[in-house]
């Protein structure tokens, strides 16, 4: 008889989303063969799109969100586990910011175009609020788009500390030249808002809440987007929303990305994304504890973003983050 490892490492392949992968090439195929014979087709537009909090939510209505579900003995524990977000959009005007997309950066001192397998990654979005060690650039493999889900994987998505973004910056302030998307430098609209983890989430999860309790916490999730003006978790098609998210909890469903990052980092592969399945699961799930989101970025076809995945989801060790430590920074695509 098999054991559960061996039946699980039968499982493993390259970690890829087929169905995403064949209708990406399928979709670029098309286009090339198209523009070979003159005829130009724009690229389709990715709707809907996340709102932008039109206020920020403070604990005062947070406290208000909790008790119209019944929750206020669960106060103390909805407030600690509550987090600021950024979240932004393209918006087309002149890059001055917080969030800004594509363009060519420039690096902080001693800092080097970040590789993979011979390949300079591709440079994505630069970020910058109080809550990050100091202005952030995002980058990721674009060319190989690997979905993360292996532990060769590593280093397919990575942030760097980004110097000046001054316009006329002087050509030696950067460190090198490589591929930026979009070519040119494009503004973001942004603004903060207050989040809280799905009722599935591990942090949750040790609250030990009743099923009845669980549904009153995703309604508080609700009410909570709503008093700020976005959309709430529940909406139609919101998995397919362009939302680009700095800090706070992922735009997903499974909870398991956490995990996920722990398994690969420790050197196992997760076939499938099926990281619950996984002999070493429960083993290491109090430890996956320690990763958060650093980011999430978007499939955006405003921003030439067309990418097998709809997302990427930039995570990293909380204590590293604090400490500014960017060198180990795991990225699923999915």
């Amino acid at each position: 008889m098999s054991t559960g490892r061996e039946a699980y490492s039968r499982m493993v392949d390259e970690g890829i989303d087929r169905r995403d992968l064949l209708r990406h090439l399928f979709t670029r195929a098309t286009r090339a063969v198209a523009q070979a014979g003159g005829l130009q087709i724009p690229e389709p537009d990715l709707t809907p799109r996340g709102r932008l909090a039109a206020t920020l939510a403070g604990p005062g209505n947070l406290r208000q969100a909790g008790a119209a579900v019944g929750l206020q003995a669960h106060a103390a524990a909805i407030q600690a586990l509550s987090r600021r977000s950024l979240r932004a959009v393209s918006a087309g005007a002149p890059a001055t910011a917080q969030v800004t997309f594509g363009g060519r950066p420039t690096f902080a001192a001693n800092l080097d175009w970040p590789e993979r397998e011979g390949r300079l990654l591709t440079y994505l979005a630069r970020v910058e609020t109080e809550r990050l060690p100091g202005p952030l650039l995002f980058f990721f493999d674009t060319v190989a788009a690997p979905s993360g889900l292996q532990a060769d994987h590593r280093g397919a998505g990575r942030a760097l500390l980004g110097g000046t973004q001054a316009a006329d910056v002087a050509e030696s302030d950067t460190t090198a030249a490589g591929p930026c998307s979009p070519a040119e430098r494009t503004a973001g609209a942004s603004a903060e808002e207050l989040v809280l983890p799905r009722a599935w989430s591990a942090a949750v999860g040790a609250l030990e809440l009743s099923e009845e309790e669980r549904q009153e916490w995703e309604q508080m999730r609700e009410n909570l987007a709503e008093m700020q003006g976005t959309e709430p978790p529940y909406e139609l098609l919101a998995s397919f929303h362009v939302v680009h998210r700095i800090l706070g909890f992922p735009d997903e469903s499974s909870g398991d990305m956490p995990l996920i990052c722990e398994l690969c980092a420790r050197g196992h592969d997760v076939p499938g994304g099926q990281a619950l399945l996984h002999p070493e699961a429960q083993e290491l799930e109090q430890d996956a504890t320690r990763w958060e989101l650093l980011a999430q970025l978007s499939a955006d076809t405003r921003l030439g973003w067309v990418w097998p995945h709809r997302r990427l989801y930039f995570w990293i060790d909380a204590a590293a983050l604090q400490r500014g430590d960017l060198s180990e920074v795991w990225t699923i695509a999915r």
